[in-house]
């Protein structure tokens, strides 16, 4: 009997240190696991933890646009292949559809061939009442697309649709119920949706991927080039993007303005924010006073502003909403006035860039249209300086327009952005573009590259 007490002791042990064992070699292996799965995720976040874009572009702005290494496996080596890609772009006043052609062929990389572009008012937030109306918004877009993308291919087009600023600033829910019916749409249609294909986009990644389009199209992202800050004017939102050069801007820079791309074989470390809110259709709205009355039925009250001219009256519509605008009183309405309330919504709220000054700049959107309206440039484009759109701003008071009532709201909201917000100063020279080489500048080239890269086309 006690022999066999022994030898239970001696097994208890046995097992006890065998269980030990186990339990560490367990914690080990945890450990092991973490720390496998830290290093895997670094591989697709960069030190500042801000997301990569990996793939590589080329620019070869002769016969036409490329992007570098992006054969497709499944192309013959003997042939030429046809590829297209689909970005929906939902913007706040407007839906516009981006088709854009490629072509792959074994002796050079993926050739832009072509974009089909084409647009819709009103945009998708101005039917949160009616989400299928929503939807069927963009049924002669959608229409484009199967007209334009040959029977054969088109179930391999990728398709995506991106909302901005518009759909960001709904109430909760709105945006949900628009962007189901809108998905339950475009899958009746033979292309291919790819996950999370349909959402609103992030502000920062609408700047990133308008600095990509232009940049791209204008040659900079080589050895040789040094790419352009871009700055887009939206109607609910207005972005900046651009590689820092100056130590004071990054000493000063938050990490949340900061995001790594990797282009061209290049890593930029770029600077980019998106104002949401600072767009201008939002600015009109906030300064003629309708965020005071959000939740106020629109025909209770009207809306007014020192920057509107005398005289005027009209219905005016935001959001799907109708308000009443009237005009100023004649000693109210002049630049003077109209400036102090434009620092008052920009001072303390957009970040100055002190290195921006002097740079060529390349803005576009509602900066493009504004400068037209303003006969600063026609309509291919051209090149001003910042203080040009003071100079318009000051003859929009000096001559007002009650067919435009808003001219003189816009050009000096859109200098005291630039000049009180970003403190660029008025002999900078500023590049309006509307397209180059006959392709829309925004975000959707930018899009349309890492949608390819989604699908493997390219990398």
């Amino acid at each position: 009997m006690i022999d066999t007490d022994i030898m239970y002791t001696q097994n208890s042990k046995k097992s006890f240190t065998a269980y030990k064992l186990k339990g560490r070699l367990l914690a080990i292996m945890t450990v092991i696991g973490t720390v496998g799965f830290i290093l895997f995720m670094t591989q697709f976040y960069s030190t500042d933890r801000q997301p990569k874009i990996e793939f590589s572009l080329a620019s070869e702005l002769g016969k036409g646009l490329y992007i570098e290494g992006t054969a497709a496996p499944t192309v013959s080596n003997k042939q030429k292949k046809d590829i297209y890609a689909i970005v929906f772009d939902a913007g706040s006043t407007g839906s516009r559809v981006h088709v854009y052609k490629f072509q792959t062929s074994p002796d050079k990389p993926l050739e832009l061939l072509h974009e089909t572009f084409e647009e819709v008012k009103p945009g998708l937030s101005s039917y949160a009442a009616d989400p299928l109306k929503a939807a069927y918004s963009l049924e002669g877009m959608v229409n484009t697309c199967v007209k334009e993308i040959p029977k054969d291919l088109q179930a391999s087009t990728p398709i995506i649709l991106k909302a901005t600023a518009g759909l960001r600033l709904l109430q909760e829910g709105q945006a949900d119920n628009i962007l189901n019916e809108v998905t339950a749409y475009l899958k009746k249609f033979p292309f291919r949706l790819v996950d999370n294909g349909i959402g609103i986009m992030d502000g920062v990644d609408e700047g990133v991927f308008s600095w990509i389009t232009v940049n791209f199209m204008l040659g900079l992202l080589s050895d040789s080039g040094h790419p352009a800050p871009a700055l887009d004017l939206g109607g609910g939102s207005t972005q900046i993007t651009f590689v820092p050069t100056k130590q004071e801007t990054l000493n000063n820079l938050p990490s949340e303005f900061m995001k790594t791309v990797n282009l061209f074989r290049h890593e930029y470390k770029l600077y980019t924010h998106s104002y949401l809110g600072f767009g201008l259709m939002s600015a009109r709205f906030t300064l003629t006073g309708g965020d005071k009355h959000k939740d106020d039925s629109p025909g209770s009250f009207y809306l007014t502003s020192v920057c509107i001219p005398p005289g005027y009256m009209g219905n005016y519509t935001h959001s799907g909403n109708v308000y009443q605008l009237r005009g100023t009183s004649s000693s109210q309405f002049s630049y003077e006035e109209c400036d102090k309330e434009m620092k008052k919504l920009i001072v303390d709220q957009i970040r100055p860039v002190a290195e921006l000054s002097g740079n060529d700049l390349y803005l576009f959107s509602y900066f493009f249209d504004r400068a037209v309206e303003a006969n600063l440039i026609d309509k291919s484009g051209g090149v001003i300086s910042t203080g040009n759109f003071k100079e318009a701003a000051v003859k929009a008071f000096k001559s007002p327009n009650v067919k435009m009532p808003f001219q003189a709201l816009d050009l000096t909201y859109i200098y005291s952005l630039l000049h009180d917000g970003y403190n660029i100063s008025d002999s900078t020279q500023i590049h309006l573009k509307k397209k180059i080489n006959a392709v829309e500048v925004s975000w959707g080239l930018g899009a349309a590259f890492q949608l390819l890269a989604q699908v493997g086309l390219v990398r």
